[in-house]
């Protein structure tokens, strides 16, 4: 089976997986939340939540789970690498942890909601569990147990929905003076609340069920091996830092550069944070694709004369990620329909998004050359330069064009990222990429949107405009297939 083959089969195993289980919770926590809720502020503060519990996921991590891909890919070392690097996180979760349950009311009140310090004690809990999931899963992902994987992805969203329906479709209209619930959280008020515990619930759940895949796994820690693992992946804490403000951080610069009150900014960045999240129907292929990507980089990386593969998957990666893209803007009138009325002011910034989502994909494509050749410092270097490019962007733009300017920053940072990433990795880590058939590729696909917002601006019959650029979509794709041929024969080769 050739090297594509491999990694595309592994691509769609953990595709199918991945974007399964966020798509149920994108129907759950974009569809069903933006109908049921009367206006943006809820919203606005579960993307707030969100944000800054992806920072804190960084941080409570310290990155350790791609360390263990580093070290544990070494034949016969997967269990002594886990075990050392496992027990190590329970005792710096539970102190991190700890800290910010004591000081849940001062953090409440620096980050702008004196009135919530339980969120965050809520969060906390959460990111536990959360946390100390990440290395059960990693060992999945490294044994090639994809299926398992996928399982208990599904599995775990699909208790969240279960738990959420329950809570706000059952339990809430039977009880709105409190039962038992509220003894156990008597914080809850809102409707967004009973979101955060479900999810509470369900992280607890699957760490209780990843348990079980440990017990081939004995108390052996080898410091020595830890320390290593560590220094491997500091750098790597501040790109995961600062992929968190780039990627998820658009709500908080909404909330303190817009020019409203604080309560409009939030309610401005739910309504941002709804297009987003339709948008993001590309970063799950991304997501999806990468948990293929960087195991089967590591696995690979020692047939240095075999860099080749890489740009295969660049090509195939932007191939596929601009007929999502396109596919979801195409077909933007229907899919429209997946938030409600309130939050549809915000549309106008997807294509935006999407075409700063296909810099981010490609951006991780690129940038995996500084894991390969240890050179981790210089991903630390691109990220810093990625948030200084996102808060200068969404410092100057946001008061002056209002919620577009995140979408617009975005696109700045990642198209930077991919440049900065192309340049350092020609130096340390030369790929030869097909850059004038990628290039090609992107302008093609900006020339699509342009055709696209032309017809849109022509305000002909709805059903004849779609009719239109399903005619053009159905070219595009045609061509694609037409024009990588050979890419295509080599995905079916044996």
């Amino acid at each position: 089976m050739s090297l594509l083959r491999q990694f595309a089969g592994q691509t769609i195993i953990y595709g199918i997986g991945h974007i399964l289980s966020r798509v149920l919770y994108f129907l759950v926590l974009n569809t069903y939340l933006t109908y049921r809720f009367d206006d943006s502020l809820e919203y606005g503060y579960y993307g707030l939540m969100y944000g800054y519990a992806t920072l804190l996921i960084v941080l409570l991590s310290y990155r350790i789970d791609t360390a263990f891909f580093r070290f544990g890919s070494k034949e016969g070392s997967l269990h002594k690498t886990f075990s050392s690097a496992f027990f190590p996180l329970i005792i710096t979760t539970i102190c991190l942890i700890g800290f910010i349950i004591a000081f849940s009311g001062p953090i409440s009140s620096l980050l702008g909601l004196p009135e919530y310090p339980h969120y965050f004690k809520w969060f906390a809990i959460i990111l536990g569990f959360d946390v100390l999931s990440l290395l059960p899963f990693a060992k999945l992902r490294l044994e090639n147990r994809a299926k398992t994987f996928m399982i208990l992805r599904i599995g775990n969203i699909v208790l969240t929905i279960i738990l959420l329906m329950f809570f706000l479709e059952i339990y809430l209209p039977s009880h709105p003076n409190g039962a038992w619930l509220n003894k156990i959280f008597p914080e809850l008020s809102l409707d967004v609340d009973y979101v955060f515990i479900s999810n509470l619930i369900a992280s607890f759940s699957l760490f209780v069920i990843l348990l079980f895949t440990l017990r081939d796994i004995k108390f052996e820690i080898d410091w020595s091996l830890w320390k290593k693992m560590v220094l491997y992946a500091s750098p790597l804490i501040v790109v995961g830092i600062a992929n968190s403000l780039n990627q998820y951080f658009s709500p908080q610069l909404q909330q303190y550069f817009l020019e409203g009150t604080t309560n409009e900014n939030i309610s401005e960045g739910g309504i941002y944070m709804a297009s987003l999240r339709l948008a993001a129907l590309l970063v799950m292929f991304n997501t999806a694709f990468n948990y293929a990507a960087e195991p089967f980089f590591f696995r690979n990386a020692a047939n240095r004369n075999d860099k080749k593969i890489y740009a295969k998957i660049l090509n195939l990666y932007v191939i596929c990620a601009l007929v999502m893209a396109l596919g979801l803007f195409y077909y933007l009138d229907i899919f429209k329909y997946l938030i409600g009325d309130n939050f549809r002011s915000g549309l106008f910034v997807i294509p935006i998004l999407l075409g700063a989502y296909l810099m981010l994909g490609i951006y991780y494509n690129v940038s995996i050359w500084y894991k390969l050749a240890d050179k981790n410092i210089y991903g630390s270097v691109i990220s810093i330069i990625g948030v200084f490019l996102t808060l200068l962007a969404s410092s100057l733009m946001l008061p002056q064009i209002g919620i577009v300017a995140s979408a617009w920053s975005s696109l700045i940072c990642y198209s930077g990222m991919v440049l900065l990433a192309i340049y350092f990795g020609r130096k340390y880590y030369p790929i030869s990429y097909d850059y004038k058939k990628l290039l090609s590729l992107i302008g093609l696909g900006v020339l699509m949107v342009l055709l696209a917002i032309t017809i849109d601006k022509l305000e002909i019959n709805n059903y004849l405009s779609l009719a239109l650029k399903s005619i053009i979509y159905l070219v595009f794709i045609g061509y694609l297939y037409k024009s990588n041929q050979k890419l295509l024969a080599e995905l079916k080769s044996n």
